[in-house]
């Protein structure tokens, strides 16, 4: 008898460990709360890039290569990903300072097939450490850390930004 009930401990524990090693499904959808603001773009796949805040405006063209700074820069950037996409999906823009923007930023792909990126940036976030922003095509309002936001001030105004319009 015991005999049996050790060996029936030893295949429900088998069992119970086949499945927990069992790869995760495939096809699973990542955290729609972190979805990538500018997916499939890298600093070799864009063009173009103008901020835009108040009046003024930066335009910065690949040409033939992005300078060091840029580069970096456009590759954290491009790399950001959206905060509470989700949550915030069905909000009013202007409630969040998104009508106007305080700063907007257009991305061009070089790919004439692809459509080009907006993102528009609105207020403060009261945690402090993320700012409103909207991205078109994507979710109506979502947040974006704020030292994104300063790299894109940075951005704008570096030493070598191209002429301002």
């Amino acid at each position: 008898m015991a005999t049996r009930v050790w060996t029936v401990v030893l295949a429900v524990s088998l069992v119970a460990i086949a499945l927990a090693l069992r790869p995760a499904p495939r096809g699973a959808q990542p955290n729609p709360a972190l979805l990538r603001a500018f997916a499939g773009l890298t600093p070799d796949t864009v063009a173009t890039l103008v901020i835009r805040r108040g009046a003024g405006a930066v335009r910065r063209e690949r040409g033939a290569g992005w300078d060091p700074s840029t580069r970096e820069r456009l590759r954290l950037l491009l790399g950001a990903r959206l905060e509470r996409a989700e949550a915030l999906a069905g909000a009013a823009p202007e409630r969040y300072g998104l009508d106007p923007p305080t700063l907007s930023v257009h991305v061009a792909p070089g790919d004439p097939g692809r459509p080009a990126l907006e993102l528009d940036v609105g207020d403060a976030a009261p945690d402090g450490l993320s700012h409103y922003v909207t991205v078109r095509p994507g979710p109506r309002v979502a947040k974006l850390p704020s030292y994104h936001i300063e790299n894109l001030l940075a951005l704008a105004e570096d030493s070598v930004a191209s002429e301002a319009r």
